[in-house]
Order: structure tokens, then C-alpha cells, then sequence
């Protein structure tokens, strides 16, 4: 008998020490310790830097100020041939229109807080860019103030006077003949009264709009 009870002492021994191994320790950790990998994988992760994403900026125009030189193509980024939404992004300004004027094929629209300048739609497209302030001038420095001569002086034979709705007008001309785009100064005989810029026939006129409707 006590070799026998020698034998299951041994055994019970062995088998605490087989569990005590296995993790099974005093009960608190049922599951067992983590892999050693498992928790550098977890810390890995958490102290990871964030990852930066990267982002895309629009630089938006400056608004359209009396600074922007009036042009045989139009007036600072507003171009001629714009639609109203076009030149308000081009300007960074709002257009104001009359009630009830956009139903009309010939209106005209203001840039918000920006005075002196009127641009006529006609058809769904800027054609004429009226201006009537003195803070504005061409890319050659013309503007309203000026004699005619210093007009003629400005822009010698590039100038062509005939008169506009009986009106004395100085058409600038581009060298190109076959370019429609023109400037044109209303003068009182004297002094420059008025810039226009736009295309024939639409700019060859004190009302563009006055125009149209005769034509139909």
C-alpha cells in the first residue's frame, strides 16, 4: 500500500506542476496571458503615428476693382462671351440684374459694390461692357477724362471717328481687319464721356439693348 500511495502522490505533483505551466495560475487570468507578439502588434498600432491626408486648396480670384484694365477682350478676367455666372466667378462679385430684366434678350447687369461699369447680356452672353467712371482706364492708360486728342495721340491710326448715333465717337481698331472686338470712346466733342468695349455690331451703339430690339 505505501507504493502505491507513494505512486498518486507523485502523480498529483506532477500534474499541479503540468497546470501551473499551461497558465492556469489562480484562476483571475481564464484565458491566459497574451502571445508576447499579439500585444507588440497591438502597441504597434496604437502608437502609430495618424496619417496626414492631403488636401487640395482653390485660390479664388481677387474681386474685380476699378484697377482691372478695360480691353478689346473685356474688363480685368471678365471676358466678353461670358454667361452672367461666368463673369461672377471671373469678377468675384455678384451681378444684379433689374427684375424681371434676365427675361429680356438684351439686359444689363452691375457688379455688387462696384460702381461706374454696366455689362450687357444680350442672348445669354456678356457682348458690351459699358463703363462710366473716371477710376477706370485701358491697358494703355486711356480713360474717361481725356481729350480726344490725347486719344488720337494715344492710338494714331488704330482710331477711326466716325460718328456713333450722332454722337462724336473715337472707335479704337484692332490691326487685325478681321477682328470683330473694338473700344469705343463717346466723347462731348471735347472729352471722353464714356469707355465701351465689345464686339460688332453690338458696341457700335449708345444702347446695345435699344438695338436688338429693333432688330427683331
Amino acid at each position: 500500500m505505501g507504493g502505491v500511495m507513494r505512486r498518486r502522490w507523485m502523480f498529483a505533483v506532477a500534474a499541479a506542476a503540468a497546470l501551473s505551466a499551461c497558465g492556469g495560475g489562480d484562476g483571475g487570468d481564464a484565458a491566459g496571458s497574451a502571445p508576447s507578439s499579439t500585444v507588440e502588434a497591438v502597441a504597434s498600432v496604437e502608437t502609430a503615428a495618424p496619417t496626414t491626408l492631403a488636401t487640395t486648396t482653390t485660390t479664388e480670384p481677387p474681386p474685380l476693382t476699378v484697377d482691372d484694365p478695360l480691353t478689346t477682350g473685356g474688363l480685368g478676367e471678365v471676358r466678353l462671351g461670358m454667361t452672367v455666372g461666368e463673369a461672377e466667378v471671373a469678377s468675384g462679385r455678384l451681378m444684379d440684374a433689374a427684375p424681371g430684366d434676365e427675361e429680356s434678350p438684351c439686359y444689363e447687369v452691375t457688379a455688387r459694390d462696384l460702381a461706374g461699369v454696366r455689362f450687357v447680356v444680350i442672348d445669354g452672353r456678356i457682348r458690351v461692357i459699358d463703363v462710366r467712371d473716371t477710376g477706370f482706364a485701358t491697358s494703355s492708360g486711356a480713360r474717361i477724362g481725356m481729350t480726344a486728342d490725347e486719344i488720337r495721340t494715344l492710338f494714331g491710326e488704330r482710331i477711326d471717328e466716325t460718328p456713333i448715333d450722332g454722337s462724336s465717337a473715337l472707335t479704337f481698331v484692332p490691326s487685325d481687319a478681321t477682328d470683330p472686338a473694338r473700344v469705343v470712346f463717346f466723347t462731348d466733342g471735347a472729352a471722353v464721356t464714356r469707355m465701351l468695349s465689345g464686339t460688332v455690331p453690338n458696341v457700335l451703339s449708345l444702347d446695345a439693348c435699344a438695338e436688338v430690339g429693333a432688330g427683331e
